[in-house]
């Protein structure tokens, strides 16, 4: 896996974090997440099915009120 460093405003990296909080993700993970989805809606990486899924099944978790033990 590459890696990639992205200097951040602070109120970008705060919107990251609270946004990950919200999916249940790592701040790194959501980062990822969202430079794959604006690669795809810009036609630059093809849509993926699998990586969809799972990222549709990863923000349901905890959306319902309910807490995985």
């Amino acid at each position: 896996m590459s890696r990639l460093f992205v200097p951040l405003q602070r109120k970008e990296f705060e919107a990251l974090f609270k946004l990950a909080e919200n999916e249940l993700r790592d701040p790194r993970q959501q980062a990822a997440v969202l430079v794959r989805q604006g690669l795809e809606q810009r036609g630059l990486l093809p849509k993926d099915p699998t990586i969809s899924q799972a990222l549709n099944s990863a923000k349901g978790k905890g959306q319902n009120g309910s807490q995985s033990s």
